[in-house]
């Protein structure tokens, strides 16, 4: 094998592909953190319009969607909770400042 002299034009490739990597990576991020956000909207607005069944339809809605899916940490009461609350304070996404959309990045999955 013959050895492989680096040059700067392979430099600049390689540091372009890690700034693409950096970049698409990035970009899904916050794709992915729009949509959970859109998320707990929904469940926070489904939430809300069903409160005629009293605050025990969050620790039902809770105990269901930890069997439907155990690995999740998300859906605990108080998180559903703050789901609804956010549903109440916003009512529509479209008025949501971008800055509070980073205040409710509060709930890991």
């Amino acid at each position: 094998m013959s050895d492989i002299l680096i040059t700067q034009e392979m430099i600049d490739i390689i540091s372009n592909i890690n700034n693409d990597i950096r970049s698409t990576r990035n970009k899904v991020l916050v794709s992915a953190n729009q949509e959970l956000i859109y998320l707990y909207f929904r469940i926070g607005k489904t939430i809300s319009e069903n409160s005629k069944y009293g605050s025990n339809f969050i620790n039902t809605l809770s105990s269901s969607l930890k069997t439907e899916f155990p690995g999740s940490t998300c859906f605990s009461p108080r998180n559903l909770a703050r789901m609804r609350k956010f549903y109440e304070v916003y009512g529509d996404l479209s008025n949501l400042p971008p800055a509070a959309a980073k205040r409710f990045c509060f709930i890991s999955c």
